[in-house]
């Protein structure tokens, strides 16, 4: 991927699975031409580079449309402990069908598996073994979207659609963590917000990090709206805030027809659907297990 291209209008495909640990995902896996890529001082072959120290530089600025072709990014390793992280740090165009397992990230504001900060995404999944690192309490975190967010455009709708996330999760540091989206906030130009037929399956313990099994926090005002529809939880969860689906706040928010089955335990505010609530409104949802104060 081109440091300056953006590949506005343009259509890039993935056309093999890519193990970031193998030496068969790479056309020469002891390439150095690239020089100190994880920021050791010693310049290494492509494979040590892109799975040691720092890692993987996120992709920027993509505008264009990623077509994964149900293909599997696997072993995406990338500690560099900046503001942002992800595959993509900022997206305005579109990802879909693809699938990313096993993952280790950091970062301060904005993280997210596929994207730090994203817009519309379409069957894709994260699975296996996924370890963040935090170290900033602001910092909104999400199984594959850090924050919804566009920074310029007339787009006037947001998707996110056939996506789930199956996880063993760890998170090292206070966050507020969604299993799909993190945040979604200060939208632009958007009007709607529509996430359907997304589902996450994780169990969780962190006094704290705020947690929601599809949206960690939606913050937004005005006439936005948000509608999450046929999405689920599946799993055990404890934190400082703690909901099934959502937590939403200064939101026009609508869940309809979704469900979490688990136990969920907060600080404050615990729910089975919807946490720490304002202008939000449920249709056709339920939860089952223990709802719990500590």
């Amino acid at each position: 991927m081109s440091k300056t291209n953006n590949f506005e209008n343009k259509k890039i495909v993935l056309d093999r699975d890519l193990n970031f640990e193998s030496e068969l995902s790479y056309f020469n896996y002891e390439d150095n031409q690239y020089g100190d890529i994880n920021e050791d001082g010693t310049v290494s072959n492509l494979l040590v580079e892109l799975t040691s120290r720092k890692g993987f530089t996120p992709i920027k600025q993509f505008c264009g449309q990623f077509e994964g072709n149900n293909k599997i990014i696997s072993n995406l390793y990338e500690d560099r402990g900046e503001e942002i992280a992800g595959l993509f740090d900022s997206m305005t165009g579109t990802v879909q069908n693809l699938g990313i397992k096993n993952v280790v990230l950091s970062g301060g504001t904005s993280v997210g598996t596929i994207a730090a900060y994203a817009n519309t995404i379409v069957n894709c999944y994260i699975e296996g073994n996924v370890n963040f690192k935090i170290n900033k309490k602001s910092t909104y975190v999400g199984g594959l979207i850090g924050n919804l967010k566009l920074e310029s455009g007339n787009q006037t709708e947001i998707h996110i659609s056939n996506c789930y996330s199956d996880i063993n999760v760890n998170i090292d540091g206070a966050c507020t963590f969604g299993g799909i989206i993190g945040n979604a906030h200060n939208v632009g130009y958007v009007n709607n917000i529509k996430i359907t037929q997304c589902y996450n399956i994780m169990q969780l313990k962190n006094p704290e990090v705020q947690i929601g099994g599809i949206i960690g926090q939606s913050v937004m005002g005005g006439s936005i709206g948000v509608k999450i529809e046929e999405c689920y939880h599946i799993g055990d969860l404890e934190g400082s805030i703690v909901s099934g689906i959502a937590n939403c706040s200064h939101v026009k928010t609508i869940i309809q027809n979704c469900y979490s089955i688990g136990n969920m335990k907060a600080k404050s505010q615990p729910s089975g659907i919807v946490g720490s609530t304002s202008s939000c409104n449920t249709f056709n949802c339920y939860s089952v297990g223990k709802i719990e104060s500590n």
